[in-house]
């Protein structure tokens, strides 16, 4: 349970309430409220943790719990996980008599469709045959996705999912700054500054670094054969391509050594930890469960080509595809590598950037490795919290004995969003830019050096390159080594030239 600074005298109610009540098992919502005597309304947002509203007495509600759902969906957004263990919890009765009670009120019907929805069960209720529709998600509040009308509980369900998978994110402050920015046109904008032969050779440079920086973020080096095979699956063009089981399954074997590539999903349990010392396993994350993972993968691929078809924001959707992905584990080996492939893979597919163009967002994740570790952890964290019942036999297996599939389906990517569209930001400006920025300039140092002394190009990069390292100037110990045919002259107009055409 979470920490916060609770004025005396204050009454959880909405989700905390809930929570609390039926001693939840779930992952921390981003809002909880409570009421008090002798308060006017107040908001607090804790760093990098919940949002605390206080409410005045005039808020009071009766311990029903589904008042105080009603509340909580009024007020507090959704929390499909916090709902459906409610809804499970309740005797089934008591929902149909509040259903029955406000049989055209708004709650009452999303109520009724979240009910069905997440527990996969009908209650004994006739079809509504009159009344307005409602909307499940806010979509001031919420992204959504493409609408489908209920008409059994008059409701339009636009979550981004179903009930095998249904991600969240909210549009935070945030989220709604980055997106003013537009920073596909920025991209825009930036390539078409520079020659197509400039572009190409950055593009090339850029594929490498993402590929070294993907595998870097594992602690792995990969030799020239395992750098090349990536880089190759970067640059095939995969976005036409039908997100698929099939297509995760190749993209495994193109990714991984054949010895540990698997032909379909996982069966045994995986989990993301170290050895400090033999025996004594220390566990970062927790995998789902082997017998969920082919319900929850079936049910991210069915949510990505709902997100696809909604015309949704593509860095959003890239965080809710890729870092789902990863949160799944679904193999063996290559899991890390692919979450990071599937950013490339939506960002080109819903046409982000030019055909062609890789943001080596990698490399910001590599350079910033504890904000990346932060953000999988304020997943992972909580999580640990959560599952508790397992088991690890001398091999260092692991057996989770636990129900724990719903934690995985429905998970809020707000902030991995406001994350992933950081480290977009930061490689336009950073790597694309930069090292676009880099080239044309280096054309010109080079085009301007060879006026001056008709050097090879082999020998001419490796001058320009140790004038460079060295603040500007040539050592005496290089230009002695490997230039004691130029004259001091030339090296001066070589090193001005150099310094003018860099700044």
């Amino acid at each position: 349970m979470l920490e916060l600074d609770i004025p005396p005298g204050a009454e959880p109610i909405g989700y905390r309430f809930l929570v609390e009540h039926f001693h939840l098992n779930t992952l921390p919502h981003y809002r909880w409220s409570y009421v008090g005597p002798g308060w006017d309304s107040r908001a607090f947002k804790y760093e990098n943790g919940p949002e605390l509203h206080l409410y005045p007495k005039s808020y009071q509600i009766e311990n029903q719990p589904l008042n105080h759902l009603e509340f909580a969906l009024k007020h507090e957004g959704v929390n499909l996980l916090v709902i459906k263990q409610v809804l499970s919890i309740i005797d089934r009765q008591i929902v149909i008599n509040y259903i029955s009670s406000y049989p055209t009120g708004k709650y009452a019907k999303k109520i009724w469709f979240l009910y069905e929805f997440l527990l996969d069960k009908q209650l004994p209720l006739d079809n509504l045959k009159r009344g307005s529709y409602v909307t499940l998600l806010d979509p001031a509040h919420y992204y959504c996705g493409t609408p489908r009308k209920s008409q059994r509980h008059r409701v339009i369900d636009n979550l981004l999912g179903n009930n095998a998978f249904s991600p969240l994110v909210r549009k935070s402050f945030r989220l709604k700054q980055f997106e003013e920015k537009q920073l596909n046109l920025l991209t825009d904008a930036v390539v078409k500054k520079y020659d197509v032969e400039t572009l190409t050779r950055a593009i090339r440079y850029l594929f490498t670094k993402e590929t070294i920086a993907s595998w870097e973020i594992e602690r792995e080096k990969p030799d020239k054969a395992r750098t090349s095979k990536f880089v190759t699956l970067l640059q095939k063009n995969y976005s036409n391509s039908e997100f698929s089981k099939k297509l995760l399954i190749m993209l495994q074997k193109e990714i991984v050594d054949l010895r540990f590539a698997l032909e379909d999903y996982r069966t045994f349990q995986n989990y993301v930890g170290e050895e400090p010392q033999p025996g004594d396993v220390l566990v970062h994350y927790i995998t789902p469960r082997p017998e969920d993972i082919a319900d929850l993968m079936e049910g991210l691929l069915k949510s990505a080509l709902r997100m696809f078809s909604s015309s949704m924001d593509a860095i959003v959707v890239a965080s809710v595809l890729s870092f789902g992905f990863v949160f799944m584990h679904p193999f063996w080996d290559g899991n890390g590598r692919i979450h990071r492939f599937l950013i490339h893979y939506t960002l080109s597919k819903l046409k982000f950037s030019s055909d062609g163009i890789v943001f080596p967002v990698s490399a910001v994740m590599l350079r910033e490795h504890r904000e990346y570790d932060r953000i999988l952890e304020s997943f992972s964290y909580p999580l640990n919290l959560l599952i508790r019942d397992y088991q690890m036999n001398e091999r260092s297996e692991m057996t989770v004995l636990q129900e724990t599939s719903d934690y995985y389906k429905y998970i809020d990517f707000t902030l991995i969003a406001e994350y992933l569209y950081r480290c977009v930001e930061k490689t336009i400006h950073t790597d694309l830019d930069k090292e676009l920025d880099f080239l044309s300039r280096y054309d010109k140092i080079k085009s301007t050096v060879k006026q001056l002394v008709d050097l090879p190009d082999r020998e001419l990069d490796l001058l320009i390159r140790c004038i460079q390292q060295n603040q500007g100037l040539l050592s005496k110990r290089k230009r002695d080594a490997w230039f004691s045919m130029l004259s001091d002259k030339e090296i001066k107009l070589i090193e001005d030239a150099i310094n003018n055409t860099s700044t």
